[in-house]
C-alpha cells in the first residue's frame, strides 16, 4: 500500500462542489470524485460497493477526540461510468447502510477474537471533517500541521478526507480539505 496526501483549496472545493446539487456537503463531493475516478483506472475492477466512516457526532463531548465510528455501506448497480459525480455523492449522502449490527454479530459469533479488515475491505471513505485534530493541545501548544495514516488497510484502498488548519496567516486559503490517499 502506498500513502500519498494532498490538499484541495476552498477555490476547487466550491468548484467541485458547483458540479454537484446544491447543499452536498465537501466530503461526499470528494468521495464522490474520487470513486469515479478510481472506477476508471481500476479497468474490468468497478468497485460498485464502498465502505463509508464517519465520526458519530451525535453526543456532546468534552474530548477532541473519540472512538465512536458509524460504519455504513453505499452500492450502486449502475455502472460507475455513467453516473455523474452529483449522483454519486447524494448515494454516498443519502443512502448509506448501517452495518454496526452486523459487525456486532460476526464480532459475537467469534466470541470477539476474529480478525476483520473494516478499511480497505472495499473502497474505504473515512470521513474526519468533523474531528478537531487542530484543536488537540498538549503543554499548550496545538498543532501546525497534522498527518493522519491507518496501517493495515485492505487491498481495496482507504481515502481520508480531514479538514485544514483554520489560520488566518496572509494567503492562506481556509476550508480547504486534506485527503489522504492509501491505495495499492
Amino acid at each position: 500500500m502506498v500513502t500519498s496526501s494532498f490538499k484541495v483549496s476552498r477555490t476547487k472545493l466550491n468548484r467541485l462542489q458547483s458540479k454537484t446539487s446544491s447543499g452536498i456537503p465537501a466530503f461526499e463531493a470528494i468521495a464522490a470524485l474520487m470513486w469515479k475516478m478510481l472506477a476508471k483506472i481500476r479497468v474490468g475492477k468497478n468497485p460498485s460497493m464502498v465502505t463509508v466512516i464517519r465520526n458519530d457526532c451525535s453526543e456532546e463531548r468534552n474530548t477532541s477526540l473519540s472512538n465512536k465510528q458509524i460504519i455504513s455501506t453505499v452500492a450502486t448497480d449502475s455502472s460507475l461510468a455513467k453516473l455523474e459525480i452529483s449522483e454519486l455523492a447524494m448515494l454516498i449522502s443519502e443512502t448509506s447502510k448501517d452495518e454496526k449490527q452486523a459487525i456486532g454479530e460476526m464480532l459475537e459469533r467469534e466470541n470477539g477474537t476474529g480478525d476483520f479488515i473494516i478499511y480497505g475491505a472495499y473502497l474505504t471513505f473515512v470521513d474526519m471533517e468533523r474531528v478537531d485534530l487542530y484543536g488537540l493541545e498538549l503543554k499548550g501548544q496545538k498543532p501546525v500541521c497534522v498527518e493522519y495514516n491507518i496501517c493495515g488497510v485492505g487491498e481495496e484502498g482507504a481515502i481520508l478526507v480531514l479538514q485544514e488548519p483554520d489560520d488566518a496567516r496572509e494567503g492562506s486559503d481556509n476550508g480547504g480539505k486534506q485527503v489522504v490517499v492509501i491505495l495499492p
